[in-house]
């Protein structure tokens, strides 16, 4: 049987808990045997630079997801230069892992959006994809393309984490403890760090 493996690419700046609820329900709900956070280089789509440097974002999500068996940190984008686009990390892992079944994990905003990324047909062709609801937006299915939707609401974003951060308040609500220690102890998120 192919193995049924799912990439989860994001900026993780930083990883929230949410993040890991996110894929610890894909793994029940989908069937999945691992999961890999691949942090990118520069989103395509988002105009803001990462406030956490990529080995910086490597080391949290090592941390926040030591203790899960399935799950795995890869820095293929980060090792490439530019924009990070979806297609050539699919291409990438088509190769490194033949005849797995692969799966790409996004909010349903970018599942509204999919047909703007770059070459959008080779996405359709190479993956199944498992959309999860955003900001109580639910996902609808799309013809031609193949989707598991996950069941659940998730709360909390990175954005909510770095202004806690740089408020110097607690961030216990949104992330994991080794993740808030750490990004204090390097001074992560305060004013003045873009």
């Amino acid at each position: 049987m192919a193995s049924r493996i799912a990439l989860f690419g994001g900026s993780f700046d930083p990883p929230h808990l949410a993040h890991l609820a996110i894929a610890q329900a894909a793994v029940e709900q989908c069937g999945l045997e691992r999961v890999f956070f691949i942090p990118c280089q520069v989103s395509p789509l988002k105009n803001r630079r990462p406030g956490a440097s990529g080995p910086q974002r490597m080391e949290m999500l090592r941390l926040a997801t030591s203790a899960l068996p399935w799950a795995e940190v890869d820095g293929c984008e980060l090792a490439r230069p530019g924009p990070s686009y979806s297609w050539e990390t699919a291409d990438l892992f088509s190769h490194r892992f033949p005849g797995a079944e692969l799966h790409w994990l996004m909010g349903a905003d970018q599942w509204a959006a999919l047909e703007s990324w770059a070459r959008p047909d080779l996405l359709r062709q190479n993956l199944t994809f498992i959309v999860f609801s955003r900001a109580g937006k639910r996902p609808a299915p799309r013809p031609g393309w193949r989707a598991c939707f996950l069941a659940g609401e998730w709360q909390g974003s990175s954005t909510e984490a770095r202004e806690m951060l740089a408020a110097k308040k607690s961030a216990a609500s949104l992330l994991p403890p080794v993740v808030e220690n750490y990004a204090i102890s390097q001074g992560l998120y305060l004013p003045g760090d873009h």
